[in-house]
């Protein structure tokens, strides 16, 4: 199963670069429409669109990237120090094989990790 249809001008391990400079509104900051086109961030949360993404994140110390256009297969909102001992095993960009979705996500947060695919590397 593919993460999604994906742009070429980066390296999907770093993401993609969004232009947040384009929703930016002369004296009120960033104005979104509702328009639904969803995005997966590399911290694996899923936005309507770009420029909610870049609203939501505008004032983070680092800057964001973007996987891919369409929703996370994975999302990763919720962590845990204890994940379970289920057996679901999902292949990391980092060639690792995590057990479940707990553990996945556990280290989505500390790095750039994104899901290779379900399964074995």
């Amino acid at each position: 199963m593919n993460a999604g249809p994906r742009q070429q001008t980066s390296s999907p391990s770093l993401g993609y670069q969004v232009n947040c400079s384009q929703y930016n509104r002369k004296g009120s900051g960033i104005a979104c429409s509702k328009e639904l086109k969803p995005i997966c961030g590399i911290d694996h949360k899923t936005y309507s669109n770009e420029c909610m993404f870049c609203l939501l994140n505008q004032n983070k110390q680092f800057q964001l990237r973007k996987l891919y256009d369409d929703k996370c297969q994975i999302e990763c909102t919720n962590y845990s120090a204890i994940c379970t001992m289920e057996y679901f095993p999902l292949c990391g960009s980092d060639g690792k094989v995590y057990s479940n979705k707990c553990s996945f996500c556990n280290e989505v947060r500390r790095g750039t990790l994104f899901l290779a695919k379900y399964g074995q590397c």
